[in-house]
Order: structure tokens, then C-alpha cells, then sequence
């Protein structure tokens, strides 16, 4: 069984404490830092004694999202990520499953923890490779294993415009996402699933439960939450313990395309459906969405869009992040051009567009023209970030 006192060390703590000193809301300093073994010590004594109890956490930070609207995601204290990091990355093994189409969570450490007598974690260091253009997704820019994010999100990408391309699926796509996705995930569920599905990690398992229950006090007070787990500004548990929820609807999901002949692409909530006629899409939506009311989730109607595959290629800006992923200045200057008219018109997504193009002008300076740095400057403010 996982000593959970065996998790929580220095030195599994130190990368979670460094990622959260360089974030977006710096809520660790140097000095704290550079102490970690008494706040270290401190968590382990509280949870020793029983004792530990998530804190109310430090506020909200909003992301502004179309039509006025912001998603709000919650600070929590660098306490509270040190033990929800290390408790969801000891199970990471039992909780992230490599499935076709699937994408939006990884392994954040090479093995399980668990297995390893010390329990202690390797943790990826460095930047970056120059051969590897860095696209940040807006929401998720301090995510802590870039690498593993970055593979990721190129795969994803990559098999939507391979399949945009591909002649004998169909013509037609079909897109929608999970309504309000972590916020409806249902806590019991997810944590029973991980009791039957993990082995010999009670302890873990436990704690993890409790957590989830009690993470959001500033809102819920000492009722413990039913529903919601935390969409954190590193992102990474979070992603794994969403992703896993999700794998019982994915394994059924998947086979009841094959038989369709629809191809099926996921990104975290985001759905994609590739097929020949956009009744057959419908009808396999309407599956997707019987199959989540097991699991208490709906997808999304104002969300759900029909497309030619053309049509979805320029609304992805598929071609575009090629050209980054290429780091062709030239091209890269033609689609941002063709994005815009296309964007104006029928809208797209204008959000990854700013973020790849920003790293773009920063890693290829021939790619820095007026119009370029004009375009991310008018557009910016749909990816700006406000604390709340």
C-alpha cells in the first residue's frame, strides 16, 4: 500500500513549488522556496494526525470568453497542489489509458511512483527543443510537462488534418463539447471508479476523496462538493482524473463508430465526428450524449456545429499551425491572412490562432511583420487574463 507520507517529500514537492513561483498567479515566493522542508514537514504532520484539511484557497482567476462571458478558475494555496499533485500523479499509471483519437491528458512522470520503493518521481526539466514549436493553449499555458503537452496537442492537430484530408470518410463533420465539463463531474463516481480500478493505494485513494470533497470551501463551506473537481491553473491532475472519467463513455464510444464508419476525435471536451452525411453525425451525437447520462454529463447544443471538412480545416486554422509547427515564415503569413477573412466571416478559433502566432513572432523573426503584430495586438484581448 502507498505510503502517503512517502509522496509528500521535498523533493517531489520542489518542481510543483517552482512551477507555481513562475506562474501566471505566483503564489509561492523564493523564500518560501527556499523553506520548503518546514511547510513539508508541516503537511505531513497535519496528515499523520488526521489533521489536514484543504484550505479556502487564495481567490479566482478569470479568462474572458466570447460574448462577455469568463471562466473562472480557482487559486489554490501551494499546500493544497502539493498534495492533490502528488496524490493524482502516484495513480497516474491506472488513470491515463492511450486510446485512438483520444488526447488532452498525459503522464507527467516516466513511471508510477507507487511501484518504486523510495516513491519518488522524475520530473520533467528543461525547455523545450528548438526543433519543437511551442504552441500554449490560452487556458493552460502553465502546464507542468510542456513536453508532454506540446506531443499532445501536435498529435491531436496532426489527425485532424490527416483526417481532413482523407478521401472515403465522408464530407461532413461535426463538432460539440462536454457542457460545463469539470464542473459537473460527479465526485463519488470518479472516486469509485478509482477504488475499483486502483489496487493496494487505499491511503491515496482516501485522501484524494477527501480532497475532491472539500477543495471548493469558498463556495460550498463544510458541505462536501457532490460535483466539480478543480480546473486549476497548472492543469495537468485535473486533466488526468477528467480524461479518466471519461474512459468507460470512450471505450464504447470508439466501437460504436467503427461500426459506423465514423471517425471519432477527442481533445479533452471537445468532440469531433468525421462521417458521410450529417443525419448519420447526428445520430452518433445522440449516442454520445446516451451514453454520458450515465455519467451525469450533456454535451453541449449551443456548442454542437455542422462542417464541411474544408470548412472545419479553416476553422481550426489547421494549416496554419502547420506552418508554425514548420516554423515557415512565409506561409505562416499567408494562412494568418486567409484566417483572418475566413474568421470575420464564419467565425474560428481565434484563441489558439493569437497564442501559436505569438510564439511564431517570438521563435521566427522573419514571421515579425507589420501586419502579423497588428493582427495579435487587435486580437489579444481574446486571450488577456484578469484576476479576480
Amino acid at each position: 500500500m502507498a505510503d502517503v507520507s512517502k509522496l509528500i517529500t521535498k523533493k517531489n514537492s520542489r518542481p510543483i513549488w517552482k512551477k507555481l513561483k513562475s506562474s501566471i498567479v505566483p503564489i509561492v515566493t523564493l523564500s518560501e522556496l527556499n523553506e520548503i522542508d518546514k511547510f513539508i514537514d508541516k503537511i505531513n504532520r497535519d496528515l499523520n494526525n488526521n489533521n489536514y484539511v484543504p484550505n479556502i484557497g487564495h481567490g479566482y482567476l478569470g479568462f474572458p470568453k466570447e460574448n462577455g462571458c469568463t471562466r473562472f478558475v480557482p487559486i489554490l494555496t501551494k499546500e493544497d497542489m502539493v498534495v492533490y499533485y502528488l496524490l493524482v500523479l502516484s495513480l497516474q499509471d491506472y488513470l491515463v489509458h492511450d486510446l485512438p483519437g483520444v488526447y488532452g491528458a498525459w503522464r507527467s512522470v516516466p513511471t508510477n511512483a507507487n511501484k518504486d520503493e523510495g516513491v519518488s518521481f522524475e520530473f520533467e526539466s528543461g525547455v523545450l527543443g528548438q526543433e519543437e514549436a511551442e504552441i500554449v493553449e490560452p487556458y493552460y499555458a502553465d502546464t507542468l510537462s510542456r513536453k508532454a503537452w506540446f506531443k499532445n496537442w501536435n498529435q491531436f492537430n496532426e489527425l485532424l488534418a490527416s483526417t481532413c484530408g482523407t478521401n472515403g470518410i465522408g464530407n461532413y463533420v461535426l463538432t460539440s463539447d462536454v457542457a460545463n465539463f469539470y464542473d459537473t463531474i460527479d465526485v463519488g463516481k470518479l472516486c469509485q471508479k478509482i477504488r475499483s480500478d486502483v489496487s493496494g493505494n487505499d491511503d491515496v485513494v482516501a485522501l484524494l476523496t477527501y480532497f475532491l470533497q472539500y477543495w471548493d470551501k469558498r463556495i460550498k463551506g463544510y458541505n462536501p462538493s457532490s460535483k466539480g473537481i478543480p480546473q486549476e491553473i497548472i492543469s495537468d491532475a485535473s486533466r488526468m482524473l477528467a480524461n479518466y472519467y471519461l474512459l468507460d463513455f470512450d471505450k464504447k464510444f470508439i466501437e460504436k463508430c467503427k461500426r459506423e464508419s465514423i471517425v471519432y476525435i477527442r481533445w479533452a471536451d471537445d468532440i469531433v465526428l468525421f462521417g458521410s452525411s450529417p443525419k448519420k453525425l447526428e445520430n452518433m451525437m445522440h449516442n454520445a450524449s446516451r451514453i454520458m447520462l450515465n455519467l451525469g454529463l450533456n454535451l453541449s447544443a449551443a456548442k454542437t456545429v455542422h462542417y464541411s471538412r474544408s470548412e472545419f480545416r479553416k476553422y481550426r486554422a489547421l494549416d496554419l499551425l502547420a506552418a508554425i509547427k514548420n516554423r515557415d515564415a512565409k506561409k505562416f503569413l499567408k494562412e494568418l491572412k486567409r484566417f483572418e477573412v475566413h474568421c470575420n466571416e464564419n467565425g474560428g478559433r481565434i484563441d489558439t490562432v493569437v497564442k501559436a502566432s505569438l510564439n511564431m513572432l517570438v521563435n521566427v523573426p522573419s514571421s515579425q511583420t507589420i501586419f502579423a503584430k497588428n493582427y495579435i495586438e487587435q486580437n489579444l484581448e481574446n486571450t488577456a487574463f484578469s484576476r479576480h
